[in-house]
This record gives C-alpha cells, sequence and structure tokens, in this order.
C-alpha cells in the first residue's frame, strides 16, 4: 500500500494550474492512499462539481471549514479495492455530529475517542469548537491501522492568539494517538503540521546543528518545536519519523518553500510535511484505556448517549467490523507496524504547489471488501451522488464570494517561521503577469519611429538637400540639358578640333568614373510628366557608371544611363523621354 501525503495550497489552483482533474491527480500520484491539506474548498463547492466528490474507483472524505471560504481544509482518497476504510470521522475534539447515515459496512462511531472529562477540561470549549470547525483534520480507520490526516495552523509567533489554539490543538492530537494505542490499534499520523522539530529541517538552522548552544536558541519562544520533539521516538515519544527512519542522515530535504522568492531552485526551504506511524507497541503503559464511560462530561457528549452505545468504545466496534471483513485485528502483531514500512520518501519534482508531496511504502494485509458494501456515512458518496456537475465547468469559472481567499495581512519573513509567507497561486500568477515586459502603446512605439525618421527619413526639405546636390552632380535641369547641344553647334558648324576635344573630355571622364551628360536619357513616370523636378527627391545617387535604381514614387524625371533598356523602363512603369 503506498500513502502519500500533499499540501496543495488549493485544489483547484494545482488541477487548474496542471493536472485538469481530480482523476489525473489521482493517477499521476499512483497511490492507494492520498491526503490532501489546503483544499480551500466549501461544500458549496462540492455539492455543485460531481468530480471532486466522486471518482470511480475512489472514495473519499473531506473536512471544510464553516467560519471561513476559501481556507483551510483537509481531504483523504482511499481507493477502494485496496484502502477501503470501515469508519470516518471528522475533526479531532468531537464537537461536530455525527453523521446520522449508516452504512452496511462503516460505522458513523468516532474512532477511539477519548472521554475523560479531566483532559477535556484542561481547554475551553470554544477552543475545540474552533479547532473542529476549520477542517484541519480527517480520520479514517482501515482496520489494519488508523490513519489521521492533520493541516496544522501556521502560526509561530507566541503572542498571536492564534498560538493558543494551535497548541490546543496538537495537545488534543498527541492525546488521540496515545488512546488509539493504549487500545491496540497502529497509527499513521500525517499532513502538513507547519512544524520543522530539528536544525536539519530548517534551511536558517541546519549549518548550526552543531553548534552546543544553537539547540536552546532554536527552541526558545517555540513550544510547538519542543511539542513535536516530545512526541517522536528520538525525544522519548511513541511515533516514529517515517522518512528519517530510511534518511537519518540526510540534508536539505524540505518539503516546502517561499514560492515568492523563488527558493526552490536553491533549495532553500524547510521540512514541515510527514509521515508518522506508531504501533501498539509504543503505547504507553501507564495510560489508561480511556475507551469506556459515558461522554456526558465531555465536550464531545452526543446527547442520548450512553455506557452501551458504540461511541462508548468504538476501538472494539472497528475491530469486530475488521474481523467480519476477513482481516486479523491487529492487536499483537508479530513484526512491529513501524517496520512493515518499507519504503519512504520526498517527491521534490512533483510540481503544482510550493509544497511538494510525501510518500511512503507500507506493507499490510489488504482488507476484503464483502459485496454489496456501502462506505462509511462519512463518504462523499452518499452526500454528493446524483450531482451532475463536472470540474471543468467549475475551473472555467471564478469563484463565489464565500470561496475567495482571503489572505490577510502578509507578515514579514522571521526566521523563526517555518513555513514561509506565501500568496495563493492564483495570486502568484498574477504577479507573474505584471511582472512582465509591458507592450507600449501607440505613442511609445511612434517614439522610436519618430527618431527613425529624423536620422533615416528625411522630409520634404530635408529631400530637397540632397536632390539640389544630386542635380548639381548628375541631373541637369533645363539648361545643363541645353548644352550638350550647344557643344554640338561646334561640330555641326564644321568644328572638328572642337568636336574631337570634346569627345576625349567625354572617354576622360568615363576613365575616372564620372558621368557625362550624354550618357544620360531622361525618363519619367507618365502620369507624373510635366511635374517640376523641384518638388520631389531622389532617394539614391548614380555612382561608378552603374544603373541608377532609384525609383521613388512621385518623381517625376530620373537620369538613367545609356546603357538602361527600354525593358527595365517598362518594368518601372515609365516613358523614355529623349
Amino acid at each position: 500500500m503506498k500513502i502519500v501525503t500533499w499540501n496543495v495550497n488549493g485544489l483547484k489552483a494545482v488541477l487548474n494550474r496542471r493536472f485538469g482533474s481530480m482523476r489525473s491527480l489521482l493517477q499521476y500520484l499512483k497511490a492507494d492512499v492520498v491526503c490532501i491539506q489546503e483544499t480551500k474548498l466549501s461544500k458549496a463547492d462540492m455539492e455543485r462539481f460531481r468530480e471532486l466528490a466522486i471518482c470511480e474507483g475512489w472514495d473519499s472524505y473531506f473536512s471544510f471549514c464553516r467560519t471561513r471560504g476559501g481556507y483551510a481544509g483537509v481531504a483523504t482518497y482511499c481507493k477502494t479495492l485496496t484502502a477501503y476504510p470501515v469508519a470516518a470521522e471528522d475533526g479531532m475534539c468531537g464537537t461536530l455530529p455525527l453523521m446520522s447515515q449508516k452504512s452496511t459496512m462503516g460505522s458513523s462511531e468516532r474512532i477511539c475517542f477519548p472521554n475523560d472529562q479531566i483532559f477535556w477540561n484542561r481547554f475551553s470549549k470554544e477552543h475545540l469548537e474552533q479547532i473542529d470547525n476549520q477542517g484541519r483534520c480527517i480520520i479514517t480507520d482501515h482496520a489494519n491501522f488508523v490513519l489521521l490526516n492533520v493541516y496544522g495552523p501556521a502560526v509561530t509567533n507566541e503572542d498571536n492568539d492564534r498560538f493558543a489554539m494551535k497548541m490546543a490543538l496538537y495537545e488534543v492530537l498527541k492525546h488521540r494517538v496515545k488512546v488509539m494505542l493504549a487500545q491496540g490499534r497502529s497509527v499513521v499520523l500525517l499532513g502538513d503540521l507547519n512544524i520543522a522539530p530539528y536544525m536539519v529541517d530548517h534551511c536558517d538552522w541546519c549549518s548550526k546543528a552543531s553548534q552546543p548552544s544553537a539547540q536552546a536558541h532554536f527552541l526558545k519562544h517555540r513550544p510547538d518545536r519542543d511539542w513535536f520533539q516530545r512526541i517522536l521516538t528520538t525525544g522519548g515519544g511513541p511515533l516514529t519519523d517515517v522518512f528519517r527512519r530510511f534518511h537519518a542522515g540526510r540534508e536539505k530535504a524540505y518539503t516546502v518553500w517561499n514560492q515568492k522568492t523563488g527558493a526552490r531552485t536553491s533549495n532553500y526551504g524547510s521540512r514541515v510535511d510527514f509521515i508518522l506511524a506508531a504501533g501498539p507497541d509504543r503505547a504507553d503503559p501507564h495510560s489508561p484505556a480511556a475507551g469506556h464511560g459515558a461522554l456526558h462530561n465531555s465536550p464531545a457528549a452526543v446527547p442520548g448517549a450512553d455506557a452501551d452505545s458504540p461511541i462508548a468504545d468504538d476501538g472494539a466496534a472497528a475491530r469486530r467490523l475488521a474481523a467480519s471483513a476477513g482481516t486479523p485485528a491487529d492487536t499483537q502483531q508479530a513484526t512491529p507496524f513501524v517496520d512493515q514500512f518499507t519504503a519512504s520518501d520526498l517527491w521534490s519534482e512533483c510540481m503544482g504547489s510550493d509544497h511538494c508531496p510525501v510518500w511512503a511504502d507500507l506493507d499490510v494485509p489488504m482488507l476484503h471488501v464483502p459485496q454489496g458494501f456501502l462506505p462509511p456515512a462519512l463518504s462523499t458518496g452518499h452526500t454528493f451522488a446524483g450531482k451532475a456537475n463536472t470540474i471543468s465547468s467549475w475551473l472555467t469559472h471564478s469563484m463565489t464570494a464565500a470561496t475567495t481567499s482571503s489572505r490577510g495581512r502578509k507578515r514579514p519573513r522571521r526566521e523563526e517561521e517555518d513555513t514561509p509567507p506565501r500568496v495563493s497561486l492564483e495570486e502568484l500568477e498574477q504577479q507573474d503577469r505584471t511582472q512582465q515586459k509591458p507592450t507600449p502603446g501607440r505613442a511609445v512605439l511612434n517614439q522610436p519611429l519618430a527618431a527613425a525618421d529624423q536620422q533615416l527619413t528625411p522630409g520634404r526639405s530635408g529631400l530637397n538637400q540632397p536632390l539640389a546636390a544630386a542635380n548639381q552632380r548628375i541631373t541637369p535641369g533645363r539648361a545643363a540639358l541645353e548644352q550638350p547641344q550647344a557643344v554640338a553647334k561646334p561640330e555641326a558648324a564644321g568644328g572638328k578640333t572642337a568636336a574631337r576635344h570634346h569627345r576625349r573630355a567625354e572617354q576622360h571622364d568615363r576613365h575616372h568614373g564620372q558621368s557625362s551628360m550624354t550618357d544620360f536619357l531622361t525618363i519619367a513616370p507618365a502620369t507624373q510628366a510635366g511635374l517640376s523636378a523641384a518638388n520631389h527627391g531622389l532617394l539614391e545617387a548614380h555612382s561608378d557608371g552603374e544603373t541608377l535604381c532609384r525609383i521613388a514614387r512621385g518623381i517625376p524625371a530620373l537620369q538613367m544611363h545609356t546603357r538602361q533598356t527600354d525593358t527595365t523602363c517598362n518594368a518601372l512603369g515609365v516613358r523614355r523621354m529623349d
């Protein structure tokens, strides 16, 4: 059996950003049990979109935040054929009402619930209700073990009002695990606990782990870290960090990074996501069974419950269900439960959230599900059956005001924080779009064009300047065109000597790259004939006896070399003027 835990930082965001559908996400993870934290969903979302609640071959269990939309929330997906639960419970403090619907195989009772009055009197009822109403825990009983999917509050400052609620949550969690072990159950506690228990698990402290005085400073003003160390076997507690069991000395093994600074690229983060496990062999021998007696003095009291109710000893009820399903009870296992884990690691290359998944392989007997079974009453298969909408339509619409995330005021990063402050993935995408280079408007685009016009495209006055120079060099006006006639008069009058000198001058000019007036013909666009050449400009000067190719619309007259053929003139749309 493969178990995966992943804080997705918004289930809608991770599906929309990468996977597209819940089925695709489950197929990608290739697990038997998938535990998700920070779904940021409400029950209204689930009622509108059936695919989130019901995936073929899977059974799902959700806990929603009842006081704030788009906040917290956990979900556990169990593959029907390999990890079917026999019981499920929402919350951990017993303040939420039990589901009224009974199933054929499952149970609507609480799972190994401690009903001792002395313990519950340590907390106010308001604190316990606050813990349960925020959707931070789903408990599922898989016969061979009990699984607790937990999302811990991300607060580290003792002066914060929420810190007292955080410590109350962890004390209740510790007591629930203690009672389960005392009743002979194996336990898997996993999720985002928002605590880095040791210096090696935090990027700011990893390099100081060898300093003797650093440990005291690491725990200063952080009772949550001290609590975490005490529940682990390394600190004398019952729970084993499954990842460290296989990778005891690995450094820079982190599960969350600051997405605003791109810290994942440099692997500058912390490890706050865990899979913890313990078997009944780790039970405290001095702990009372805490599974007997009425609950009428407890905050979890259920009206009408009595000592004969299944609520009074639901651990035994779950074991009876497991035995009836054909799986032996796990109270007396030959192999310690922790030793049944065969592998575990961090899935650092899995993208889509600021956290990465953590997985573990567990070798336990498969629960044989009888025909005609129904899932536990908490299953979404009961609550949301018959809903026709799909996740695709949900992803294309914005969430309602009741489910819009409200992250509150952003806090500055502090060294003692285990989880860096962050924004939602939707807000991050918006930041990426605003940080892109803006597309210039028409006014901005015109500025470089104006500069180019000044350098490359002269106006009429600018065109007239090269025109005047060109006219002086190679483009004769009317007076210049009459010069060949004037020069030809001595020859026509019999001046052979003058004509001979004129021909020698022309040969000298051609030899030295100069053009004489008789080497040119005058051509002009037929529609522009008769316009003054002073009103137009040439685009190119004649050079080295090559043919002029400078053609511009609106230029009435051009001088071309006599070697230019009539074909070229026709192609240019001009007529020859001899």
